[in-house]
């Protein structure tokens, strides 16, 4: 309630700011004694003259009319009280907005006698009111939104630093453990306390320390695909390449070549049709991470040395080097509708790069930058609408999901206990995460897991299309899953080694798959059903 009214707000943060700890948002609560017989003493008046030492309030103080309730609880500061569960029980029909007692609750400073509470325009009767209050919350708008009033009122967002963000802080008595009666000695501050806590409301007890999953809409999804039966392959390698001197960490295909980065701080460009390197350079003394092409011919390399590279394969030169995080950069995603860069990092932090491919341009492009408590070990992305997500994952076993637009952080969700170590949008709003305890497939619109499936061999990579599913192992194994019906389709020996990476040419039908055993190699995907 405290944060509806923006301007109330910023005169709050000014006082929370100002204060010395424990400091607090709001000085009042959301729901105690008092706030609930404030509405229902028309129904119960007994046990407000039990609170009130046999008095009712001020008759101007009294719950009068809802627009001058609604008008006070968005700009006093100090009233911030929430609706009891009367406002929405369609059996009780609103009785407790209308004095059928008939009592004498006094006159207000016009003279006007207290009696049934005043109405909006909008509601011709109390149970016509109590119905739309009904109607309302069981509406398909609240349902979408209701996991955000748990994580406030029960979750995460409760207590610490996450409060703090959400603007939830609320005086420190009325959290549960905050304050040990025991230790208190002096029985007039110790009853003082014990009445503060009793009367004047309490912080319910924190149940969930992560997002809530989302309600389930009861509008059934299309399903991911029309066709009955899985495709299978047939693998076929036409080449396998060996250039690298140590293992070649990830590879890629651009029309007919074949880009690929390695261990050994070389980037190696070969012809598909003439089965030859042609260009092989050395673009630093350590590891390189992982490559993404940002133009026809323009690829962009990240290295343990912190700097991402842009290479002309065209020209053979490279057009731009620069620091991009404080440690390793380990991952790199590239939006070509955009033309966005995305680094990951071992400093914990995913930067947005907007100038790539403007000589000397690209540190002016720094977009955003999203923090995080673990390193980041891969990025993929997701469209909503007009909205794009950057999901990042950790060593923790985090995903974090970004807004890119406003910056700000979606969701975080707990999918592993692990480092995860890769991540793929699957359709219909599901991301697939490997680790080295097995694969998981978590559901975004309700932020829970649907699949978990622990494999023989971990996996070390994966490549997502459509809802074939493409998984490099440690041992050397591709495995082909179909996530439509969630089976293992294919699996083949592919490398001698850890697959470091898996890329899919469409236009080709071809895969490219990087492994320790420092070879790459070509795969043609022949259809077989």
């Amino acid at each position: 309630m405290g944060a509806l009214n923006s301007d109330r707000l910023e005169r709050l943060q000014e006082r929370y700011h100002e204060m010395s700890d424990p400091k607090f948002l709001y000085g009042s609560h959301y729901s105690a004694p008092g706030l609930v017989l404030f509405y229902l003493v028309r129904k119960y008046p007994q046990y407000m003259l039990c609170l009130q030492n046999g008095r009712f309030d001020h008759p101007d103080r009294m719950f009068n009319s809802v627009k001058d309730v609604y008008n006070n609880c968005l700009k006093n500061m100090s009233d911030f009280k929430e609706l009891v569960p009367e406002f929405y029980d369609t059996d009780a029909k609103g009785d407790f907005l209308v004095n059928k007692y008939e009592i004498n609750f006094g006159e207000r400073h016009d003279g006007s006698k207290v009696s049934d509470v005043a109405l909006p325009p909008w509601a011709s009767s109390p149970e016509d009111f109590v119905n739309k209050l009904r109607e309302a919350l069981e509406s398909d708008y609240v349902s979408r939104h209701l996991h955000l009033w748990i994580d406030l009122i029960f979750g995460y967002k409760q207590r610490g630093e996450e409060a703090i963000k959400a603007n939830n802080v609320f005086h420190h008595v009325c959290y549960e453990g905050s304050v040990d009666l025991e230790l208190i000695y002096d029985m007039n501050d110790r009853h003082a306390l014990e009445v503060q806590i009793m009367e004047f409301g309490q912080v319910p007890k924190q149940l969930f320390t992560k997002p809530h999953v989302r309600k389930i809409s009861r509008q059934v999804s299309k399903p991911l695909s029309n066709s009955e039966e899985p495709i299978t392959y047939r693998m076929e390698c036409l080449d396998t390449i060996s250039l690298h001197k140590e293992a070649v960490t990830c590879a890629l295909r651009q029309g007919s070549r074949i880009i690929s980065v390695g261990k050994d701080g070389t980037l190696k460009v070969y012809d598909i049709q003439q089965k030859k390197q042609i260009r092989s350079i050395i673009l630093c003394d350590t590891p390189l991470s992982q490559c993404v092409m940002v133009d026809e011919n323009i690829v962009a390399v990240g290295s343990w040395n912190n700097e991402i590279y842009l290479y002309d394969v065209e020209y053979g030169r490279v057009v731009e080097s620069f620091r991009a995080h404080d440690d390793s950069v380990s991952c790199l995603l590239w939006l070509e509708k955009e033309r966005l860069l995305i680094s990951g990092g071992w400093d914990g932090v995913v930067r947005v790069w907007g100038n790539v491919g403007r000589t000397g341009q690209a540190l002016r492009g720094l977009k955003a930058e999203f923090d995080h408590d673990g390193n980041v070990t891969s990025l993929t992305y997701r469209r909503r609408r007009h909205e794009i997500d950057i999901i990042a994952t950790t060593t923790d076993g985090e995903v974090f999901v970004w807004e890119l637009n406003n910056k700000g952080l979606v969701n975080k969700m707990q999918v592993h206990e692990i480092p995860v170590t890769a991540a793929r949008m699957l359709p219909a709003d599901r991301l697939v995460t490997i680790a080295d305890d097995g694969l998981c497939v978590t559901d975004l619109a309700v932020l829970h897991s649907v699949y978990q499936k622990q494999l023989s061999e971990p996996a070390s990579a994966v490549w997502s299309a459509g809802s074939a599913l493409w998984l490099g192992g440690a041992a050397g194994s591709l495995r082909h899953w179909d996530m439509l019906t969630v089976t293992q389709l294919l699996q083949h020996q592919a490398h001698d080694d850890l697959i470091h990476s898996v890329y899919f040419d469409e236009a080709s039908n071809t895969l490219v798959t990087a492994s320790r055993d420092k070879t790459t190699k070509l795969w043609l995907l022949t259809p077989t059903s």
